[in-house]
């Protein structure tokens, strides 16, 4: 089956690529069937495959490109035409809904039913930069099948993921992936790689980590770095493809939540994570809050939402705004996000620069992050822009319109703050913050 079904699939695809050319004239098939005969056996040989997994199937699934979004870890179970599926992202969803196998220039398996878990990062978003979504693929290339391996490439993403048949219970699986994926609360990793000194940066929320050599007093070396997407394995992580940094090729590390030490056996490797001093963990945050503005002081209050998420009550009139936890640093950043409707404008707050004269982000991404005074009993919070944007710095908020993703001007008839305006100016003024002391 295995030896018949990389063949069919090889031999369908070929045939695509022959059809795909002009026909010659006295051209001599080389084939003993048609190419739809062999298209249509390789799919359902395919299905055969996809359905004999007793236990499912663990797919490491990659989204985005390749300096955008790594990999994240389904289970996927298959029936003649359904598919159940659960995500690491969130082990108390299970969706169940339809699959097809499908042609278009070579095999393709196609989950054209929505499904909350297959689709989350397909999704397209409420801005024009996200029009498909995060990335995600919900229709593939099938490159390989058979009982051990199953090698997809998403349609759009061009991204490769593998299926390989689970020898235990899913929920065991994905729960195992979930303790190595809490375990890492590291921002940063440093060591020696190949007995030279390393430092590599960790964006958890993302599963992206980029290496750099780096000097004697810490400097990085010019032209060492490297970043690369990774996907979380029961050991640690591991790369969308090898990684050439030090002279050496490593593929994953494996991580000791004991001893904070990353190893691999592919290279010499010291490695440790590195907690930043200010961490605070997720569950920190909830509560009530007295947030001391360029308007003067407003109560407001943090609950949690979705995901690593809070809700942040008391800025906008009758409006949450969501406030995003960044796991690897253990802080709050409060980013630009749609707040409601103003006619046919969809109404953003914007990260605003007014200390660069008066300069708007209006994409996704532009920020500040909330940083604690180190003080567990008496928790004082001030702001400073996440700069993730180029060298754009957040230091004020305002209502903008959108029409289709373009930007159509200051939302003025929007007075949605709780101080009456449409705009919230000064965060961050002249160096100075503004503070957010819990009660």
């Amino acid at each position: 089956m295995k030896t018949i079904t990389k063949l069919l699939i090889a031999a369908a695809m070929l045939s695509a690529a022959f059809c795909s050319q002009s026909c010659l004239k006295n051209q001599t098939d080389i084939f003993d069937t048609t190419a739809s005969a062999r298209m249509q056996e390789a799919l359902k040989n395919t299905r055969t495959i996809l359905t004999s997994a007793e236990k499912g199937w663990g797919m490491e699934y990659f989204v985005g490109n390749k300096i955008d979004r790594g990999g994240y870890n389904l289970v996927l179970t298959f029936t003649e035409d359904k598919v159940k599926a659960t995500s690491e992202r969130d082990l108390t969803l299970t969706t169940d809904t339809f699959y097809k196998l499908t042609t278009d220039n070579g095999p393709v398996l196609s989950f054209d039913s929505y499904s909350s878990v297959l689709h989350e990062f397909a999704t397209p978003a409420g801005s024009a930069n996200q029009y498909q979504g995060l990335g995600g693929d919900f229709e593939f290339l099938i490159l390989e099948a058979t009982a051990e391996k199953i090698v997809l490439k998403g349609k759009r993403s061009g991204k490769v993921s593998t299926l390989r048949p689970l020898s235990e219970d899913g929920m065991e699986y994905l729960n195992s992936i979930k303790g190595t994926c809490d375990s890492f609360v590291m921002g940063k990793i440093t060591g020696k790689i190949n007995e030279k000194s390393i430092s590599a940066d960790l964006n958890l929320d993302r599963h992206q980590i980029t290496f750099n050599e780096v000097d004697a007093e810490g400097n990085v070396v010019e032209d060492t770095e490297v970043t690369s997407p990774y996907i979380y394995t029961k050991t640690g992580m591991k790369f969308y493809e090898p990684v050439e940094i030090a002279g050496g090729t490593i593929s994953y590390l494996d991580y000791d939540l004991a001893t904070n030490v990353f190893s691999s056996k592919e290279v010499s490797a010291d490695l440790k994570g590195v907690i930043p001093e200010d961490y605070l963990p997720f569950d920190f945050f909830e509560g009530e809050y007295v947030w001391k503005t360029y308007f003067g002081d407003k109560p407001v209050s943090l609950k949690k939402g979705e995901g690593k998420t809070y809700l942040l009550s008391g800025i906008l009139k009758d409006i949450d705004l969501v406030v995003e936890y960044i796991t690897a640093k253990g802080r709050l950043t409060l980013k630009s996000q749609f707040v409601g409707k103003s006619g046919n404008a969809d109404v953003l707050m914007a990260p605003w620069s007014l200390a660069s004269g008066g300069s708007l982000y209006v994409m996704d991404g532009a920020g500040v992050e909330f940083i604690w005074n180190l003080d567990r009993e008496h928790p004082v919070f001030t702001f400073e822009s996440d700069n993730e944007i180029d060298d754009f710095k957040t230091d004020s908020f305002i209502l903008w319109k959108t029409v289709g993703g373009k930007s159509a001007g200051k939302a003025d008839d929007c007075k949605w703050f709780v101080w009456g305006s449409y705009q919230w100016p000064y965060l961050i003024q002249d160096g100075v913050s503004n503070t957010l002391t819990k009660k």
